[in-house]
């Protein structure tokens, strides 16, 4: 199946409080844009291209070359993520449900930027093997996907921008940089600077929305997790920072997504009732994902970006 963002699967779910949570998940920026491939189990397997077969022309009466491309198996396992809300029955009694509205939206608010958070930091070794490895792992510093800014600690520099998109294949998707608020604020003020800014414009996105291009590729920015720790902080080493440009869609960056209680696929949101043992009401959250990059040029990072005026 086609993998589908939160607002296109949407379209699917009837249940109401499911529906809610989806909505409140889709108001940042980056959860707004992954798409989430169904699947079934507990993983997903698929092959990585790693050599293509060749293709070339030939005259009359001659053979075509006989080759074969080679692949390398990789696979993916679905991780749980969830909530329990709980709130108890003397609230409910006392003040109404709205007691255990705001408990819930408290919920949404924080998995929505642990999300955020695991998909940039996350690191399935420590300190949490219980998540999925973010982009910030996938791509560490020496690998052939990851640009360095500067040898050390630079300025964000438009020319390694332009750099960081190439190392991108984002056909037939779009490419987007990630970049923290810092950066945004940068771009900016290098968009109001005729000199830096002819390639950083503001359109309008698929939901008519001013959002910010650096050329083809959108601009979507991120902030703190659910901790209240910026997630692309200057915490890297000589206190820097990266950006990553990514191209979502099948066969390139995306999440996945597992069967839930109903039948269905991805997240599912219902009420357990009051609990027996505690004078509490219990609202569960749960959904089995992670994330997969069938093309191995489907993200790049850009590394060692100090906090300072972008230049050319």
């Amino acid at each position: 199946m086609t993998a589908l963002t939160l607002f296109e699967q949407q379209a699917l779910v009837s249940d109401s409080q499911t529906l809610a949570v989806m909505g409140g998940l889709m108001t940042s920026e980056l959860t707004r844009v992954i798409p989430f491939k169904n699947v079934d189990g507990g993983a997903y397997a698929f092959a990585q291209d790693d050599e293509l077969p060749t293709a070339d022309f030939r005259a009359f009466d001659e053979s075509n070359e006989d080759s074969i491309g080679s692949s390398k198996p990789q696979a993916e396992t679905l991780k749980i993520f969830g909530k329990d809300i709980k709130t108890d029955s003397s609230k409910l009694a006392l003040f109404g449900p709205g007691a255990h509205r705001r408990a819930v939206d408290q919920a949404i608010r924080a998995m929505r930027l642990r999300i955020e958070d695991v998909f940039i930091n996350g690191n399935f070794t420590a300190p949490n093997p219980r998540h999925f490895d973010g982009l910030k792992k996938r791509l560490p510093v020496g690998s052939s996907q990851t640009i360095l800014n500067h040898p050390s600690a630079g300025a964000p520099s438009l020319a390694a921008f332009d750099e960081l998109l190439d190392a991108v294949d984002a056909a037939p998707g779009e490419k987007m940089l990630i970049v923290p608020k810092t950066v945004r604020r940068q771009l900016s003020a290098a968009m109001r600077n005729p000199s830096l800014g002819g390639n950083i414009n503001m359109l309008p996105d698929e939901f008519g929305k001013q959002t910010m291009f650096y050329g083809e590729a959108r601009i979507i920015v991120t902030d703190v997790n659910n901790r209240k720790e910026v997630i692309q902080g200057y915490t890297d080493a000589s206190s820097t920072t990266s950006i990553y440009a990514c191209a979502f869609g099948d066969g390139m960056l995306s999440g996945i997504q597992g069967r839930n209680t109903r039948g269905g696929y991805g997240l599912d949101s219902y009420d357990v009732g009051e609990m027996h043992v505690t004078p509490t009401f219990l609202t569960r959250i749960v959904w089995h994902l992670s994330m997969v990059m069938e093309n191995e040029r489907a993200a790049a990072r850009l590394a060692n970006i100090t906090n300072a005026a972008i230049v050319a």
